[in-house]
């Protein structure tokens, strides 16, 4: 009997040390909007580029390689891009793909979009908007919520105004993981500012950013928007109205309502549109230039900024940086991150 609980105790002793070699005591925990930092270096975040469209789908085996388009970014005083191809068709989810490929190489450059589903109801848009919001895309956009006018207007993929189809459903998503949501209206006219403000009105927990506002729009129109919908963004296409002898305006004529709500807007190149890229960073400068010193780095980096890099962690990231940590042999780690910081995790250790 004395032999049979010495080997009971061994056998349980024995049991405990593997149970607590492989006890596991790993807490992953997401930062908070009021834990981010703000970028100390000055320069510019671009709101708006289609370059995923015009960049190699294939990229440099080179680690000190930098392509000429990012290269041009840089020169213009431009820090991040919030990078995309095509908008609301097929060929978008391609595109959305670049993008993230590229984000991958050059983290600190890029912030990968997705613009690559249908709009309409009946679609799986939802739901491949969701996986990719899941991975890591902190950026909704472009999307092609009404478009008549544009180059781009035969988007398969596109709606009829901003609170048509599958979009409110959309802009929920957008919510749930705090992902702004870049929208193309042309024209804007009556019609389509009511169903924007309609849009903002049933949503207000979701940032809608109005592309390229200052395009064939009024001083009035905008600032009709920014007075009563606290959750629309404006986006200012610089290029267009330095460079294209279709603007109405100078670019000063927007700089006393960029200063009146310094907390609305955000610049975006998209990608020179009719008038050139390097004619469009250089009006980004221009504008940067002719903002007082108070707002400057607000309007420039700070707000888009926020909107992206203050998002907290997904779920699936969580699990797989969790599932990370246990296949390295890991045991017991404490992490707190936000969304960002988590896809560069990641993308360093992630086997």
């Amino acid at each position: 009997m004395t032999k049979k609980i010495f080997l009971f105790l061994l056998f349980s002793s024995m049991l405990l040390v593997c149970l607590a070699m492989n006890r596991t005591d790993i807490q992953i925990v997401s930062k908070r909007a009021g834990d981010l930092q703000l970028p100390e270096k000055k320069g510019i975040i671009d709101i708006h580029n289609h370059d995923a469209s015009t960049l190699s789908p294939v990229l440099s085996s080179d680690t000190h390689f930098v392509p000429p388009t990012i290269q041009l970014w840089k020169d213009h005083d431009v820090t991040r891009t919030v990078l995309f191809g095509a908008v609301s068709d097929p060929k978008a989810v391609a595109t959305d793909r670049v993008a993230w490929n590229y984000y991958e190489k050059y983290p600190d450059a890029i912030i990968p979009s997705i613009s690559g589903f249908p709009l309409r109801k009946g679609s799986n848009g939802e739901d491949y908007l969701r996986d990719q919001l899941e991975k890591g895309v902190p950026f909704i956009g472009e999307i092609f919520v009404a478009s008549t006018y544009s180059a781009f207007s035969d988007a398969k993929w596109k709606a009829k105004n901003a609170y048509d189809g599958n979009l409110p459903a959309i802009y929920e998503l957008a919510a749930q993981y705090d992902v702004p949501v870049l929208i193309h209206i042309d024209p804007l006219n009556t019609f389509q500012l009511t169903k924007l403000k309609l849009a903002a009105a049933k949503h207000p927990n979701t940032t809608i950013i109005l592309a390229h506002a200052n395009v064939f729009s009024s001083l009035d129109d905008l600032e009709d928007l920014l007075k009563t919908r606290p959750n629309i963004m404006l986006d200012f296409f610089a290029g267009f109205t330095d460079y294209n002898e279709a603007s109405s305006y100078e670019l000063s004529d927007f700089i006393p309502l960029m200063e009146k709500y310094p907390n609305r807007w955000v610049l975006g190149s998209d990608s020179g549109y009719e008038v050139g890229m390097e004619q469009s960073l250089q009006a980004m400068q221009k504008t940067s230039d002719l903002l007082r010193a108070e707002t400057r780095d607000r309007i420039t980096q700070y707000n888009a900024y926020e909107m992206i890099y203050a998002q907290e962690m997904t779920a699936s990231q969580k699990q797989r940086i969790h599932d990370s940590l246990i296949n390295r042999g890991e045991r017991k780690v404490s992490m707190k991150l936000f969304k960002m910081e988590a896809n560069k995790w990641l993308l360093e250790n992630e086997n």
